[in-house]
């Protein structure tokens, strides 16, 4: 299979992922508790902050009252954005234990439950998470220097950089599951780059629609088990 065959199999593998969510109600299920936990958790913290800083201007007395309401409406408006922005590795931390029962169950219900029996503990999962995230923001602090000093190989760098940990967030959990090192982890992903770009791209477009975005987790979820469980099978 060429290339571009192959590119294209990785954005059907990520909307796959939606037609199984739709079709089972259990994993539909699983995966509406994350959902709702992370919408609470951005909005808590969103407040949390706008709270906090107008508490410091109502104290300072710095602002008319008019003044202290536009700052707090515009400082919960920037939590959100910040929030959204980081939004696939923050939920790879804290929503894992839940990523991977979403994973378990998908394999569960296409008969691949052979290839995911090596289930992380609660903590090995976030461990996992952790991991994963820390590679990011290495490479994403790399990526804002080029930004600042050579901003035309920093911006479209950035981009490719952003579309396939968008991927790859998503790749690692049915990975994990696998007890799979980093380093193999990669060298499997590397040797399917095509499917895994596909796959990655089309969960980054989704991530920029509103309402819809809130899925991207399941969805990246389901349909990174399928690739997976695909890529195993095709290698054995």
């Amino acid at each position: 299979m060429n290339p571009l065959v192959r590119f294209f199999h990785g954005i059907n593998f990520y909307f796959r992922g939606f037609g199984l969510l739709i079709r089972y109600p259990g994993l539909f299920t699983l995966a509406l508790f994350p959902i709702i936990l992370t919408v609470l958790v951005f909005i808590g913290l969103a407040w949390g902050s706008s709270y906090l800083i107008g508490s410091w201007l109502q104290q300072s007395q710095l602002l008319a009252v008019d003044g202290q309401l536009v700052i707090r409406a515009l400082i919960f408006l920037l939590a959100l954005f910040v929030m959204y922005l980081i939004y696939l590795p923050l939920t790879r931390i804290f929503l894992a234990p839940f990523s991977e029962k979403i994973s378990h169950k998908t394999s569960a219900l296409t008969g691949a439950t052979s290839l995911a029996k090596n289930e992380l503990g609660f903590f090995r999962s976030i461990w996992e998470g952790v991991k994963l995230v820390a590679l990011q923001l290495v490479l994403l602090g790399i990526v804002f220097l080029f930004t600042i000093f050579l901003p035309p190989v920093g911006v479209p760098l950035g981009i490719v950089v952003t579309i396939c940990f968008c991927g790859i967030d998503f790749l690692d959990v049915p990975l994990s599951m696998r007890g799979l090192s980093m380093r193999h982890k990669f060298s499997l992903l590397w040797h399917s780059r095509a499917l895994v770009l596909g796959f990655a791209l089309a969960g980054y477009l989704l991530l920029h629609i509103p309402i819809l975005n809130l899925l991207v987790l399941p969805i990246g979820i389901i349909g990174a088990t399928l690739l997976v469980n695909g890529v195993v099978s095709e290698s054995s």
